[in-house]
């Protein structure tokens, strides 16, 4: 009776320590979640964007895209937030509209991954950092 009453109690402890561990990493990425996000009227200085790197397309998608007769051009609205971070990123716009699905993927995949690499300095509001909802265009150029 008291080996089960000592493993009970051990399987109890490790489930209250298992989920305080997990209430501690998700209370992080809550506190993002629950930042708020202004919009460029309600902040009192814009992000300033430093580097905006380019998709890194391979050559075969390069060829697949050269088919389209205008330059592929993604739009993306994301999330700057004071840490540095990029977030929350959503596909608004494909342009050519045309593209195949595979091609479509690849070259959002691509655009993604560079969007992740953005340096910026965060956007201000009375005199702190603040995160801020913007537009990210990336014009591919492939002629």
């Amino acid at each position: 009776m008291q080996i089960i009453l000592r493993f009970v109690s051990c399987v109890l402890l490790t489930s209250v320590c298992c989920a305080f561990i997990h209430a501690q990493s998700n209370a992080n990425s809550n506190a993002q979640r629950d930042e708020e996000i202004y919009t460029s009227k309600e902040v009192t200085q814009k992000v300033a964007v430093q580097s905006k790197p380019h998709p890194k397309l391979s050559k075969k998608l390069v060829n697949s895209l050269s088919k389209y007769s205008s330059n592929p051009t993604i739009r993306l609205h994301v999330v700057l937030r004071p840490n540095g971070e990029v977030t929350d990123i959503e596909v608004s716009k494909i342009v050519p509209e045309n593209l195949p699905d595979d091609l479509a993927k690849s070259l959002t995949e691509a655009t993604i991954e560079a969007a992740h690499k953005l340096k910026f300095s965060p956007a201000m509001k009375d005199n702190h950092p603040v995160a801020m909802r913007v537009f990210l265009e990336y014009v591919v150029n492939i002629f």
